[in-house]
């Protein structure tokens, strides 16, 4: 049986700027790519003897968030934009409302805005290196 629905809970942990937890907005889609290894599609990736010729490259993983709340205190918004500016890696965990829970090491990548008559940071992309940790 296929279970969907809402990410209810990311959280991080940063070694220098602490730890904090997010709330996203419900009812909002969420991409997961676990990350590891992508077999390249190329149509002329086989030899002249028409044997396949197998491509694999490492990705990271990636998630890309639903908006998050913007609290005030303290200011979500301010808080992610000093992760993302900060060189070290958090370490970022994700809780599902059908009980699954994924960890990994990575970034804020690409824009980070916030829409204050939404009371929303808008979604944004988090994403690190190996592969995205099933741990419940």
């Amino acid at each position: 049986m296929a279970r969907g629905g809402d990410i209810i809970e990311i959280t991080y942990n940063h070694p220098t700027l602490g730890s904090g937890r997010l709330d996203p907005k419900g009812t909002e889609d969420t991409e997961v790519d676990f990350g590891g290894y992508l077999t390249q599609d190329t149509d002329d990736s086989v030899t002249g003897a028409g044997t396949n010729i197998k491509v694999m490259n490492r990705k990271r993983w990636s998630v890309t968030t639903p908006a998050i709340a913007w609290e005030d205190d303290p200011d979500t918004l301010e808080s992610l934009q000093k992760i993302q500016n900060d060189p070290n890696q958090s370490t970022w965990t994700f809780t599902f409302i059908d009980g699954s829970v994924y960890k990994g090491d990575g970034d804020i990548v690409g824009d980070l805005k916030g829409n204050k008559n939404a009371a929303a940071v808008n979604s944004f992309k988090l994403a690190g290196g190996g592969k995205l940790e099933r741990i419940a």
